[in-house]
């Protein structure tokens, strides 16, 4: 993001918005500001369209780093192939 604001750097890169989203809330329950640029989610039609910046204020990086290091570790913990996803639909 080439004008980007001095106060803000990128935290990290996700695959779409919708991901992009909810991880957001997982911030803002900590009281950090998210704001993403990229993407263009079509996800009501089966398309992301793009990779996604989580972008913080500077003030605000080592803690959201920190939790998004927690947030990683809870999610490579889980054992997909003991999860019902239900059926796969025609």
């Amino acid at each position: 993001m080439s004008d980007q604001q001095p106060d803000l750097v990128t935290l990290t890169n996700v695959a779409n918005e919708s991901e992009a989203k909810s991880l957001i809330g997982l911030f803002e329950e900590e009281g950090i500001s998210v704001f993403i640029n990229g993407g263009d989610d079509l996800s009501l039609f089966g398309e992301d369209l793009g990779d996604v910046q989580l972008i913080v204020k500077k003030v605000d990086y080592e803690k959201a780093v920190k939790l998004l290091e927690e947030i990683e570790a809870e999610n490579s913990e889980i054992d997909w192939s003991q999860v019902d996803v239900g059926e796969p639909e025609d």
